[in-house]
């Protein structure tokens, strides 16, 4: 009602407004209005503010009273007792709960338990009793012995069972010694540990009880004599007990002549003996090795090599954990905390008094402390740095592991090999490249064989500067232009054969010049390569 009063009030308000506006909005080039009267009869203001205080006392008043039949209405209505309060809690004597008519109101109990044992016990049923089952097969003819009666539970399944430690240690124990008793018996009869322990153990014990009887006689004819010197005169003497003799296996008897002199005496007959002096010799025979027939002893998992980037972050990871090892230690005092790391870009944050003061001399002294730094940072660098020595021996290393793996051969054949500097860069190329072999130079056939030997990359850097740094074709060092013609001619060294090798064949590398072809074959027949000549001759 509030609400359609206040509308209501509003509306008004914009009718007024409305009409104001009309009027003010009338322009003087209009015409006139053709009513007069209605100008003149317009309310004044006080009219039309009476008239509307009149009409909101109007709205108002119905708005009360609508409010007081709306508390009526609600005083009068009929509601249940109980509606929006909470239901009360009614109990007995006995503390149960009831309902406004008395009754008792059944609860179901929820289980609140939470251990298993506590679960079960709650949970117990009382089990059906089942009459007795008639197992007399002449009154129950029903019944068989073989079926198994339901228990109604079922059956627990087989769980692990662990071995202890050292079992199987102990029964190969055990089998080891069957094993050996086994083998004293074959070889040396029945002892006290096998079956004639049996036999050793019933004549010990008659021995003692014959041993016993003889004492207990000795008592009783000292009780009858009463003469203690005559009864030590008369007393025999003990009785022994006889030790029992173990039976050993009875050996072969020993051989006139054994299986390793029969060599040396190859016609013996008895009570003759002639040794064949000729099979005796300074020479001393050795058994010829065999490989095992096991494999190698395991030498644990092979490492696997790290990629760049993985050796990268375990580098940043150990200084890291060095850093905070250090940290750690300043913090607890065993180390000085370091000096600040002052530059001229941080100098006047990190002295701010100081550098302000006197700016020259921290400047100067700033420029000091970045030298030093710079001078403990270069010592550094030179204690992990390697002698000559130290990368001669490393590079020595690199070149001898290559060499362990695979052992590469590259055959070359040159036309010409006159040129002193030619034999010169051969030469001391494959000495500093640390491979093994020879170039044959004869002069007789034309034919000139260079053999190399070594690593990969040795091999690979020679056959470079054999076949497209050296220049064939000059004399003492001199480049020809070759012509046109002459270019089937340009390339002199050819390629014969490249390929792997168990072990090389030469200790070192050196120029042989072999004056006829014999000469030359006999040379690479000592190295066991002849067959590289061959190869040679047929390009």
């Amino acid at each position: 009602m509030a609400e359609s009063a206040k509308r209501s009030f509003h509306d008004d308000f914009d009718d007024d407004d409305e009409d104001r506006a009309a009027k003010r909005r009338r322009s003087r080039w209009q015409d006139a209005p053709d009513e007069a009267p209605e100008v003149a009869s317009e309310p004044s203001a006080a009219e039309q503010l009476a008239a509307l205080q009149a009409q909101i006392q109007a709205q108002m008043s119905n708005v009360k009273t609508m409010l007081e039949q709306k508390k009526r209405s609600n005083v009068t209505s009929q509601e249940p007792a109980g509606f929006g309060k909470p239901v009360p809690l009614l109990l007995d004597k006995q503390g149960r709960e009831i309902d406004t008519s008395g009754k008792v109101i059944a609860v179901k109990k929820e289980t609140v338990a939470t251990l298993m044992v506590n679960r079960t016990r709650e949970t117990e049923f009382v089990k059906e009793v089942l009459p007795m089952l008639e197992t007399d097969p002449t009154k129950n003819p029903f019944f068989d012995p073989n079926m198994k009666a339901p228990t109604g539970r079922r059956e627990k399944r087989p769980s692990f069972k662990f071995v202890d430690e050292g079992t199987f240690r102990k029964a190969g124990e055990n089998l080891r010694s069957k094993i050996s008793k086994r083998a004293a018996t074959a070889r040396f009869g029945q002892t006290q540990s096998t079956v004639g322990g049996s036999a050793y153990l019933a004549a010990e014990k008659a021995a003692k009880e014959a041993a016993a009887a003889a004492q207990a006689m000795e008592v009783e004819s000292d009780a009858v004599v009463g003469d203690p010197a005559a009864s030590n005169q008369d007393k025999p003497a003990p009785a022994s007990v006889p030790t029992p003799i173990v039976p050993f296996k009875k050996e072969d008897p020993i051989p006139e002549i054994e299986w390793w002199d029969a060599v040396l005496q190859p016609e013996y007959t008895d009570g003759d003996v002639t040794f064949n002096e000729t099979k005796v010799t300074h020479l001393v025979e050795h058994p010829i090795p065999i490989e095992p027939v096991c494999e190698a002893p395991d030498t644990g998992p092979v490492p696997l090599p790290l990629t760049p980037r993985e050796q990268k972050k375990i580098r940043t990871r150990n200084r890291i954990d060095t850093e905070k090892e250090k940290q750690a230690q300043i913090r607890m005092g065993l180390l000085p905390p370091p000096p600040p790391k002052v530059k001229i870009s941080n100098m006047m944050k990190a002295l701010l008094n100081e550098a302000v003061q006197d700016p020259s001399k921290i400047e100067q002294q700033v420029r000091e402390e970045m030298a030093q730094r710079q001078r403990n940072h270069d010592l550094r660098n030179a204690e992990r740095k390697l002698t000559p020595e130290e990368r001669r021996q490393k590079k020595l290393k690199k070149y001898a592991d290559e060499i362990s793996v695979e052992t590469q051969v590259a055959l070359f054949r040159v036309e010409d090999f006159s040129n002193p500097q030619h034999r010169y860069k051969v030469d001391i190329n494959a000495s500093q490249l640390h491979l093994t072999g020879a170039v044959v130079i004869c002069d007789e056939t034309g034919c000139n064989a260079v053999i190399a030997e070594g690593g990969s990359r040795s091999i690979k850097k020679f056959t470079k500067l054999l076949l497209s740094r050296i220049k064939w074709g000059g004399q003492e060092g001199q480049v020809e232009e070759p012509d046109d013609d002459d270019a089937a001619s340009q390339n002199k060294t050819t390629l014969i054969w490249q390929g792997v090798v168990k072990k090389p064949n030469f200790k070192n590398f050196h120029l042989e010049e072999c004056r006829s072809e014999g000469l030359a074959r006999k040379f690479l027949h000592d190295k066991n390569v002849e067959h590289y000549w061959d190869m040679c001759k047929k390009t």
